[in-house]
């Protein structure tokens, strides 16, 4: 195999770089990393290329990966590269993470390439991954009951992130590197049976080619592929169907029309909601909670919940499935006529101020969000807080006192949201359930003298869907 033009190739076929791009190298020193340097050092100048070269140095293999670091320095900065390294200390970040080796690893070398891709404002990060480990990957994936995004493997391009080597196999690298008489360094862990990947590529991978070829990978990769193939396709049908189905949407809760989502074919409500949860938790969904949420949209009663791990909730309500992040609760706190106050966890602002004394001509029902309160009648400090067990008032247009919990089911405000409404109170009353009503012993009359004019705005933000 050319090596070399089968590389510029599948950069062209999939659109991988762009002439005069800035491109981060992970490099490890093994041979994959080490190949996938010098070919782009090959293909530089009719590029028009700039690259540097960053190392993380996970400190698992103590004088052995500070030996790979200073390996890799030498070899960048012969090359006349820019070099930026790190050591970090990965069995003490898994144990605060409470997660595996090879998770802890993964998780603090994207982070820190990441960061030096932001750094340095370079436009792409190229990983070294290969055919081996795009056939170890779908095994893997397989093998634990993953869907399509699973099944499809690695993918050439995510964002910033391209993986230009995803074409050779790791036969084809090792001939290029004897030929170019390249030096590289072995990782010892890649033969330790400790780790799945290693086992699935000693032990499956090996079984798989004796029994059925030395083909057997180039034809997992190429299942990978055709399953990449059907989920682009569903990623745009998912897409024009979130047009139909989101109701609200904000950086914090989107809201889904339950009965327009249950309409499409499961595949598209697996999508729509792989992509949904990518966007409000920045992270992908795992299949128990994939089975609970549509478990949830089909048969789960009003107020069904599912817990992302501390890290929100999906919520049913009536006809609604809400995906939130976080509570958008918050502490009570004083407010002050003439301030603003922003409240970041509830994405608002509380303003209050006195009319002039000549301005009497107000339109109560034009704003929701807008209130008028006798300002005698108040008994200062003003409060802002959130709903508390026990809580009453009286309705404007009503006598008597009322729960507000039965108000907020009168209204037909989803339990999930009535700890955000935010209640104005004094020292003695709620005065305003805002966005609803005001108390009816606050309200504007003839006998008024002056008047308090208070406010709740939303923070905007991009309803595109």
């Amino acid at each position: 195999m050319d090596l070399l033009g089968a590389f510029e190739g599948f950069i062209q076929r999939n659109a991988l770089l762009q002439k005069g791009d800035k491109i981060v190298v992970s490099v490890s020193g093994g041979m994959d990393s080490v190949t996938l340097l010098d070919l782009f050092l090959r293909i530089r100048s009719r590029w028009n290329l700039t690259l540097a070269v960053a190392h993380l140095n996970h400190g698992l293999r103590g004088l052995q990966a500070d030996q790979d670091e200073s390996f890799v320095r030498d070899w960048v900065r012969l090359k006349g590269l820019p070099f930026h390294s790190l050591k970090v200390d990965v069995k003490a970040y898994t144990k605060i993470h409470k997660c595996s080796i090879e998770q802890g690893a993964r998780q603090v070398r994207f982070g820190f390439l990441k960061s030096v891709l932001n750094q340095l404002d370079f436009d792409r990060l190229a990983l070294g991954h290969q055919a081996n480990d795009q056939a170890e990957t779908i095994l893997m994936n397989l093998s634990r009951g993953a869907g399509l995004r699973g099944l499809r493997g690695i993918c050439p391009k995510q964002g910033q992130v391209i993986r230009p080597l995803l074409f050779a196999s790791r036969k084809a690298i090792e001939v290029y590197v004897k030929e170019r008489k390249l030096r590289w360094v072995e990782d010892a862990s890649n033969r330790s049976r400790y780790f799945l990947r290693n086992r699935v590529r000693m032990d499956v991978i090996r079984s798989m080619e004796k029994a059925v070829g030395g083909h057997a990978i180039s034809g997992i990769c190429r299942s990978g592929m055709a399953v990449q193939e059907v989920e682009t396709f569903l990623d745009y049908a998912a897409k024009e169907a979130r047009k139909q189905i989101i109701l609200e949407k904000s950086p914090n809760e989107i809201i889904l029309d339950i009965f327009k989502f249950l309409s499409y074919f499961k595949a598209i409500q697996k999508i729509v909601l792989i992509q949904l949860v990518e966007e409000i938790f920045q992270r992908q969904v795992r299949s128990f909670e994939m089975e609970r949420i549509l478990h949830l949209a089909e048969k789960g009663k009003s107020g069904g919940i599912v817990e992302f791990d501390g890290e929100g909730q999906v919520v049913r309500s009536r006809n609604t499935l809400a995906i939130i992040k976080g509570r958008a609760s918050f502490p009570p706190t004083i407010v002050h006529v003439g301030q603003t106050v922003e409240f970041s966890p509830a994405r608002m602002q509380f303003r209050s101020d006195v009319l002039a004394s000549g301005q009497r001509t107000i339109d109560f029902a034009l704003d929701s969000n807008i209130e008028y309160l006798d300002y005698h009648a108040i008994r200062f400090p003003l409060m802002l807080r959130t709903f508390q067990a026990g809580d009453r008032f009286i309705p404007l247009g009503m006598k008597g006192k009322k729960k507000l919990h039965d108000f907020f089911v009168d209204e037909g405000v989803p339990n999930y949201r009535r700890s955000s409404v935010p209640l104005l109170v004094d020292r003695d009353h709620i005065l305003w359930v805002a966005g609803f009503r005001i108390n009816e012993r606050y309200k504007v009359t003839e006998r008024t003298e002056k008047i308090l004019k208070v406010e709740i705005i939303p923070l905007k933000y991009n309803l595109e869907h």
